[in-house]
C-alpha cells in the first residue's frame, strides 16, 4: 500500500466512552497470591520473637521494604510485634515480630 492509497482508505474512529467489552475475573488468582505471601512471611517470622533485619535477610529483601507488609499482617491479626528486647521503643533498634 502506498501513501495515496493509505490516505484514501476509510478510517473507523475508536470508541470514546472507554467502555471495556469484557473484564477479567482475578479474584481467585488474588486469593492464591495473597495466601502464598502470608505463608512466605509467616515462615520467615516463625513463632519466636524475630528482629526485622533477620526477617528481611530470610526473605532476601531490605528492612524497610518488609516493614510495611509486616505492619499490615499485624493489623490483620496474623502477626504481633513488640519493641526490640521488650524495652521501650527506640527508632534505632526497631521491632521484634512473631506469629500469633
Amino acid at each position: 500500500m502506498n501513501f495515496a492509497q493509505m490516505l484514501a482508505t476509510e478510517v473507523k474512529p475508536q470508541r470514546l466512552d472507554g467502555h471495556k467489552t469484557w473484564t477479567r475475573n482475578t479474584k481467585v488468582a488474588n486469593v492464591v497470591v495473597q495466601s502464598k505471601a502470608i505463608r512466605k512471611y509467616t515462615a520467615a517470622v516463625s513463632r519466636d520473637w524475630t528482629k526485622t533485619v533477620d526477617i528481611a535477610t530470610r526473605l532476601g529483601m531490605e528492612r524497610m521494604s518488609v516493614f510495611k507488609q509486616l505492619a499490615k499482617y499485624v493489623r490483620l491479626g496474623i502477626l504481633e510485634r513488640r519493641p526490640l528486647g521488650g524495652r521501650p521503643f527506640n527508632q534505632h533498634t526497631g521491632w521484634e515480630w512473631r506469629v500469633k
